[in-house]
């Protein structure tokens, strides 16, 4: 309850930046041992950070 009050800062980040915040992220799958991703594909497909 301290620190509850910096929520209030929330509407001070632009949408763009909500791509890269992450609360509690889980993934329940498995891996595909046939299906390999490169480094360069990930950021291929990183929709993160957009800048306008």
């Amino acid at each position: 309850m301290a620190f509850g009050w910096i929520r209030l800062f929330d509407h001070l980040v632009p949408d763009s930046f909500n791509v890269d915040t992450a609360s509690g992220v889980y993934f329940l799958g498995w891996k595909d041992p046939d299906h390999k991703f490169s480094d360069k594909d990930i950021i291929a497909h990183y929709k993160g950070f957009q800048r306008k």
